[in-house]
Formats: C-alpha cells, structure tokens, sequence
C-alpha cells in the first residue's frame, strides 16, 4: 500500500512509529561510551502523492549506526531518515536514563545516580534543528534546617 500513489492529494504531516524501546550507545565523558535502553519516535513528512511509508526503513536507519545516538550521528540519522524514506523533513526524538558515579559528600560512599535525557532532533528544508533536555534530581536546604542539622 505504501507503495502505491495516493490521488486524493493530502500530504502527512507525520508518518512513523513511536514508543520504540530500543538499546542504543550515547557518549559518556569518564568511560568514552555508555549503553542504556531509550525511547524512540521517529517520524518523516511525507508529499501528498504518497499514501505511507515502509516502517521497518526507521530500524534500519538505527542498525546503520547500531544504536550509536550522539550529537554528532543525530544529523547523519535523520538525513539518512530523509533520504531512505524520501521525505520532505524528518524528526527523531530520544529519550533514556543516562548514569553518572556520584561522592556522597559526608561518607564519601560512590553510587550510581540516573538522569532523565532527551534528545530531540529536525531536519528538513529549513536546515536542522536539536534539543538536548536533562531532568535533575535537586534537593536544597534552607538555612535554617542547615543550621539545626548542623
């Protein structure tokens, strides 16, 4: 079917798949590489005289790179996306847990700690888009309650 012409002239908006969960290999300062398990949608804009896409193109895009999502394959990723799919513009967006060894700062105790990212990618006509989103634990003390723990 998505083969086929579609002569009602409506073009896609998004056409794609998403909630992939899929193991991917992000860069990590200390030990070079790190693997975790994300969170993908991928999605291409399609003309109107196209009725879909072949979904199995948006893991095969993944495999070329073997899960390796960084700042620098992103770019490479989704004008693979483009070109594959034969797509106006593309978008990919990245979501997983990212794990640094953190000091406990009285016991000096070292522990792993998770940090929620996302990585949001664009490209199309208009050039390239990307956001790199981080949600962190955070946890402050007044001064009064210093003072008492003191």
């Amino acid at each position: 079917m998505q083969s086929c012409r579609d002569t009602r002239g409506i073009p896609l908006d998004e056409a794609g798949i998403s909630d992939l969960t899929y193991p991917i290999v992000v860069l990590d300062r200390a030990n070079g590489k790190q693997h975790t398990i994300a969170r993908l949608s991928m999605s291409v804009t399609l003309p109107h005289d196209f009725r879909g896409t072949h979904m199995s193109r948006f893991i095969e895009v993944l495999e070329d790179h073997r899960g390796e999502v960084t700042m620098r394959t992103l770019p490479v990723i989704l004008h693979a996306l483009r070109q594959r799919l034969d797509a106006e513009s593309a978008r990919i967006e990245v979501s997983f847990p990212y794990f640094l060894e953190r000091h406990a700062p009285v016991s000096g105790s070292r522990a792993l700690m998770d940090y929620h990212c996302t990585f949001v990618g664009v490209s199309g006509a208009d050039g390239e888009d990307f956001v790199l989103g981080v949600r962190l634990p955070v946890t402050s003390v007044c001064p009064c309650s210093k003072e008492i723990s003191d």
